[in-house]
């Protein structure tokens, strides 16, 4: 994709309490997508979905046209803020019966490449990829559903956001480790 008239928004307390919104110029952004879904057996469903992406940069940015600079704050050829090179998931669902109850099992994994959380190379910092592993299992009949949930299950603290504009860095991260149970009833 070729990419015209780029806007980010960059929050910068020393600037504006606001967030500030650039024209960054021209971009492109080249990669693949593709997603299966395979019923391997008649109670085994397996999906999944994977991203690959070069997003970055075609001119120079430079933030302040009234005063020039010798450098600017991006060249072309910058990687774009937020956008991982890639992204990948895995999903496993096995469909069973306990006596008359239907019953599941699943689990899945996601896998999110490193970016980084800002477009000017003087301030951007990488934000580390990251696995995040999520099991489930369920039982129920007719109009209701009992499960048992499991959510990061390695306990990973995934870089979600990086804050660097503020005068303390802040890591927005994922939840920790959660254990629940979950129980549905169709009226």
């Amino acid at each position: 994709m070729d990419w015209e008239d780029v806007q980010f928004t960059r929050f910068d307390p020393s600037e504006s309490q606001l967030g500030l919104t650039s024209n960054a110029g021209a971009a492109e952004v080249t990669g693949i997508e593709a997603d299966i879904a395979w019923l391997a057996t008649d109670n085994l469903t397996l999906t999944g979905a994977l991203t690959l992406l070069d997003a970055k940069l075609t001119e120079d940015f430079v933030q302040s046209l009234s005063t020039p600079t010798s450098q600017p704050d991006a060249p072309s050829g910058t990687r774009l803020p937020f956008i991982p090179e890639y992204k990948a998931y895995v999903n496993a669902r096995y469909e069973f019966k306990v006596r008359s109850y239907d019953a599941f099992v699943n689990g899945n994994v996601s896998m999110v490449g490193s970016s980084y959380n800002d477009l000017f190379i003087a301030a951007r910092q990488e934000q580390a990829g990251y696995e995040l592993v999520n099991l489930t299992a369920g039982i129920g009949r007719d109009n209701w559903e009992l499960r048992l949930l499991l959510r990061n299950l390695t306990d990973k603290r995934a870089e979600l956001y990086r804050n660097a504009a503020d005068f303390d860095s802040r890591i927005t991260t994922n939840m920790p480790r959660s254990i629940g149970v979950s129980f549905s009833q169709k009226f």
